[in-house]
């Protein structure tokens, strides 16, 4: 005859046995868990650092894109304002010429009126 002390006690040793040997299995996988959880973890702080990196630098090529839209329409508007002082000058040396001949056909005249 089977004491029910003795039963329960070598059913708590058995159970103790297997958590054992569950434990021991599953301590390998467990460090390889934490080693990949840390590792996991180093890798999102360099992603997110790599991505604050990637921001600034796209936010410092908007800056120069906008830089270079603004002084493209600076040289484009001096072109155009170049382009149009050129053809004020042409115009500005045709009144002078224009002028040049009135001012000897006026001095030939007052010289044959006086």
């Amino acid at each position: 005859m089977k004491s029910s002390a003795c039963v329960k006690i070598a059913g708590w040793v058995k159970a103790m046995h297997t958590i054992y040997n569950t434990n021991v299995m599953l301590k390998p996988i467990l460090d390889k868990l934490e080693d990949g959880n840390k590792k996991l973890a180093i890798g999102k702080a360099l992603l997110s650092q790599l991505q604050s990196e990637l921001n600034a630098c796209e936010k410092k090529c908007k800056e120069l894109l906008e830089d270079s839209a603004k002084c493209q329409k600076e040289k484009d508007d001096t072109l155009a304002l170049l382009d149009m002082n050129k053809l004020r000058l042409v115009r500005a040396r045709k009144l002078l010429g224009g002028l040049a001949e009135e001012k000897s056909r006026w001095e030939g005249e007052v010289k044959r009126l006086r």
